[in-house]
């Protein structure tokens, strides 16, 4: 009878060493995938400062170009003046 409940005991210090292995071993992979999903998020919002900064440069140039009054050409001399032959 001794060998049995030694058995029984040797098995279930067994099972509990390996479900706390299984327990590590879940909580790497959930570590793991917190980690990638931190560095995906840094470089998404580097990206994305990129992407603004661009659109802010290109938004800024259009608007010099749309609120500038522009020297037209010839503008010292009218146009419906009759040229010399």
């Amino acid at each position: 009878m001794k060998t049995s409940s030694h058995e029984s005991r040797i098995a279930n210090h067994s099972r509990s060493g390996m479900a706390v292995i299984l327990v590590l071993a879940f909580l790497a992979i959930i570590l793991i995938y917190l980690a990638g999903n931190a560095r995906t998020l840094y470089l998404l919002e580097r990206d994305l400062k990129l992407v603004e900064q661009k659109q802010l440069q290109r938004f800024s140039a259009m608007n010099i170009k749309t609120n500038s009054i522009e020297a037209l050409p010839n503008q010292g001399s009218p146009t419906n003046a009759s040229k010399p032959q």
